[in-house]
């Protein structure tokens, strides 16, 4: 009996132990990894579009898919006090293409992907000065792109080109087919 009597004494001596070390383990597992903070402001589709109409024409990259850009007030800003010559944007523009799944998206459509732009010269990722990452929508998954596959169909913007416009006076737009139209 008398083992009986010091069984319940000993695991009274042991739960307020293992009541603190449960709530050390809940306190540490509250400062584990944060979910990444999304590059993609969600108010994208409130900016302006350096192009009204949806591009559905096909183009290397993109394919035969639509697409639709947005550029931010600072880059929009830039471009309009830059006039039409070399054009370097400031870090913190962003530019975003909704891409569809075909070329013809039905009124409502939401895009399946954005393929962005974020000017951060001074991230280890950026090429070119910039961030090329793609978000899937249905996931939410942003990638960073980290090869120099969008920077090197981009470079091409940065002189005459078939797309567009295509930028008659072969001025340096910072990788962009479409940049925003200044004084608009």
């Amino acid at each position: 009996m008398r083992t009986a009597r010091h069984v319940p004494a000993a695991a009274a001596a042991i739960l307020p132990a293992c009541a603190t070390i449960l709530a050390v383990l809940a306190v540490l597992s509250a400062c584990g990894p944060a979910t990444p903070k999304s590059r993609v402001p969600a108010d994208w589709t409130s900016w302006r579009k350096p192009v009204d109409r949806v591009l559905n024409y096909t183009i290397p990259g993109h394919g035969d898919k639509a697409r639709v850009i947005y550029v931010n007030a600072p880059g929009w800003e830039y471009a309009g006090g830059a006039g039409s010559g070399r054009l370097e944007f400031p870090e913190g523009t962003v530019v975003v293409k909704e891409i569809y799944a075909s070329g013809s998206p039905a009124p409502g459509e939401k895009p399946v992907t954005l393929d962005v732009m974020v000017k951060a010269p001074g991230d280890p990722d950026a090429r070119g000065g910039w961030l090329w990452l793609v978000k899937d929508m249905a996931s939410g998954k942003e990638t960073v792109i980290t090869t120099n596959f969008c920077q090197a169909c981009h470079a091409n913007a940065n002189s005459s080109h078939p797309y567009g416009d295509r930028n008659p006076g072969g001025a340096f737009r910072d990788y962009l087919y479409f940049p925003p139209i200044p004084g608009t």
